[in-house]
């Protein structure tokens, strides 16, 4: 049994959270989980098979929906799961939260109520990829929209630490540009490559166009929000397009469709603040929340915060 307790908040989504759920404790043997749920939603919960797991309940009364602007809705709902949420994390009641609701208003709820990391760099979202080697760390991925030159720094900084965390002892980091050379792109990158090169020298190997990336030849890709976020989401729409060629070319290789299915690598990672929060996808399947579960496991036990001090 693991001895951290996960908070699990399956509402506000695009799929039911009983049924969620069920796909993800089909998954997990001996996972700690504190579900959150409003009282029919815990009505639901309890008609499931989960002695496989232990389980504790955290009522709530509100709900925070997708399509709800984000800070309105922080302001107007305090009695929602992702206030309750932060709370118990930063009380030590939970050890991280993991969530699949409003992204905006998780980020808002976590800097409202944790604290940040000592060098009180601002919170970014690091997603994984898979390459041709090991898995890429992304970041930003859409905590925020543009980046200056120090965020670039931060970004760098923490991203080196969470790939050391993963077991790799000299993670190669790049920033994401239009072209290798170190004069490409605007002033803040042309800035933060002379500086990431100063700080970073063993780790920092410079600019890096998104066709590459997938090569595997970096660990850490630090780019803007915007960015970001676009070309996360064009590799997982350029992935599925090559899913479903592959699935009507070879219907029966499941070896090719595995190794390519975006959905079995783990949610985004909010890094910056001093405690684990966690951002899945609001239409992920049971699969990819209970390995990002996994993760998150993995994660607190290889003391990712006390690494990033």
């Amino acid at each position: 049994m693991s001895k951290h307790l996960i908070g699990l908040d399956l509402l506000g989504g695009d799929l039911p959270s009983a049924d969620l759920l069920k796909e993800i404790a089909a998954q997990l043997d001996g996972a700690h989980l504190a579900l959150f749920g409003t009282s029919d939603v815990i009505v639901a919960y309890n008609q499931l098979d989960l002695a496989h797991l232990s389980v504790e309940f955290i009522p709530v009364k509100e709900v925070i929906e997708l399509n709800e602007d984000p800070l309105t809705a922080i302001r107007q709902k305090k009695s929602a799961s992702v206030h309750i949420g932060m709370r118990l994390l930063k009380e030590g009641h939970i050890s991280a939260y993991l969530g699949i609701g409003n992204t905006g208003a998780m980020l808002a709820a976590a800097k409202i109520h944790l604290p940040p990391l000592p060098s009180n760099p601002r919170p970014a979202l690091l997603a994984m990829l898979p390459t041709q080697n090991n898995p890429v760390a992304v970041l930003d991925v859409g905590a925020n929209l543009s980046a200056k030159t120090e965020h670039f720094i931060e970004m760098a900084r923490m991203g080196i630490a969470f790939q050391k965390t993963r077991g790799i002892e000299m993670p190669k980091a790049a920033l994401l540009n239009i072209g290798s050379e170190e004069l490409k792109g605007h002033k803040e990158l042309r800035e933060a490559y002379k500086k990431l090169k100063s700080l970073f020298p063993e780790n920092f190997v410079g600019n890096i166009e998104g066709k590459d990336v997938f090569k595997g030849a970096v660990d850490v890709l630090v780019t803007g929000g915007f960015t970001g976020n676009v070309f996360l989401k064009t590799a997982e729409g350029v992935t599925q397009y090559l899913l479903n060629r592959f699935e009507s070319l070879l219907p029966n290789n499941e070896a090719v469709t595995q190794n390519l299915d975006t959905e079995t690598f783990p949610g985004a990672l909010l890094l910056g603040l001093n405690h684990v929060v966690v951002k899945c996808h609001s239409y992920a399947s049971g699969l990819p929340i209970a390995l990002t579960i996994k993760a998150t496991e993995k994660l607190l036990a290889g003391h990712l915060i006390e690494n990033l001090h």
